[in-house]
């Protein structure tokens, strides 16, 4: 997985980033998957999203700062 671009350039209808859903504990197959299981994915993608969520917040600021 490639990161996003952070640059911090606010545009009209900028969305603010969505979480991904924790997998249910049961969704594992418990076989050691590797890479692959439900888990690591999810703490992939978690990571990206925290990521994100801290440049759209960053985003936001500047918008509203020079807004002002």
């Amino acid at each position: 997985m490639q990161p996003l671009d952070n640059q911090f350039t606010f545009h009209e209808g900028d969305p603010e980033p969505v979480a991904p859903i924790e997998p249910e504990f049961e969704s594992c197959c418990g076989s050691g998957c590797g890479d692959s299981c439900v888990f690591d994915i999810y703490y992939v993608l978690r990571a990206q999203y925290l990521v994100d969520y801290a440049a759209w917040q960053a985003r936001q600021a500047a918008h509203k700062k020079g807004s002002s």
